[in-house]
């Protein structure tokens, strides 16, 4: 017998409340946390955009502390979650802050 594979084509839920991890800011960079998104088969990682041009791709963590920034330049960070399938999620909220 054949048995068809199932195709997840669900993507998971957007990461939620992206905020500034108290007290991480140094004159280079800073922390942030997050709420996971959920998916129906699981989460597999995130994707950190930083100004809509940096991106990278991370675990099932939920929190990322980025270094090597410049002082006085006001940053927007979002975040997107994926599943085991490829999916991505909608944005997160978008943190904007200033060094």
């Amino acid at each position: 017998d054949y048995a068809p594979s199932v195709i997840d084509l669900v993507p998971p839920t957007a990461p939620t409340n992206v905020a500034l991890i108290q007290g991480s800011e140094t004159s280079d960079g800073f922390g942030i946390t997050w709420t996971a998104g959920t998916d129906n088969v699981g989460v597999t990682g995130n994707i950190i955009d930083l100004q809509q041009s940096f991106y990278t791709t991370i675990g099932s963590v939920t929190t990322y502390t980025f270094t090597g920034l410049s002082q006085q330049v006001q940053y927007k960070v979002a975040l997107y979650a994926t599943d085991a399938a490829g999916n991505v999620s909608p944005i997160s909220n978008i943190l904007t802050i200033t060094l």
